[in-house]
Formats: C-alpha cells, sequence, structure tokens
C-alpha cells in the first residue's frame, strides 16, 4: 500500500520505493531503501511526517505516494 494511506504510528516495512532514478537516489540518501523500517507520524497540508531510521523526516504527499509499505 503506498504510504499515504498506512496507518499512522505502526511500525511499517518499505517494500518497493518508485519515481526516476534521481528521487529514488534522493530517498535513499534519507534512509528510505527496501526494508527499511518507517513509522507514518503524521499528514498535514503537502507533506507527511514520517520517522526513519530514528530520524523525523517531512516529506512531499507526491513523493510519499510513491513508496509502497507493508505492515
Amino acid at each position: 500500500m503506498p504510504l499515504l494511506i498506512a496507518p499512522t504510528n505502526v511500525p511499517l516495512r518499505v517494500v518497493k520505493v518508485g519515481g526516476d532514478a534521481h528521487v529514488a537516489k534522493h530517498l535513499a540518501s534519507l534512509g528510505i531503501t527496501r526494508d527499511a523500517s518507517i513509522v507514518l507520524l503524521g499528514k498535514s497540508g503537502s507533506s507527511a511526517l514520517c520517522e526513519v531510521r530514528g530520524t523525523r523526516l517531512a516529506i512531499s504527499k507526491d513523493v510519499a505516494g510513491m513508496i509502497a509499505v507493508s505492515c
């Protein structure tokens, strides 16, 4: 399921990172890679707040829609 529709405050696992190579490389530099643990903390306006590897990140909803996760 896309990260945007995942439940909040639940540990999730990244299954797939979509988008072009530039987006995938940027997300990898933030620690968002396949099999990484991620928690969606909330959504507001045009961004999604998540926690990855102990760091809180705000990413755009467009980019968050490219991240597939599983419970």
